[in-house]
């Protein structure tokens, strides 16, 4: 996300950590250029590792996220950045 940033007037990143019901989420927001969705394309398919070229490999981030069974969402919208969301079920008695 920071090589992202790097044109952007007034650069952003939000991190935000919420419990919901029996999930724990983490949502990072920035005010990048945005992408469109076939970029991202490498977050939901594991025979894809090409995304988008000024990020952390979003294969990094599926592998690392199935690893730990997190749930992946991205709302991505070009010229406006985006918010990447993990969900993570809260496991009982923690």
């Amino acid at each position: 996300m920071l090589k992202a940033l790097i044109d952007v007037e007034n650069p952003t990143i939000i991190w935000k950590a919420f419990q919901k019901k029996n999930k724990i989420y983490l949502s990072v927001t920035d005010n990048g250029p945005g992408a469109n969705k076939a970029q991202f394309k490498a977050l939901y398919n594991d025979k894809e590792v090409a995304g988008i070229k000024t990020g952390l490999g979003l294969h990094l981030i599926r592998d690392l996220a199935t690893a730990i069974d997190c749930e992946i969402t991205v709302d991505t919208r070009v010229g406006f950045g985006t918010t990447i969301l993990l969900a993570l079920d809260q496991k009982s008695g923690t």
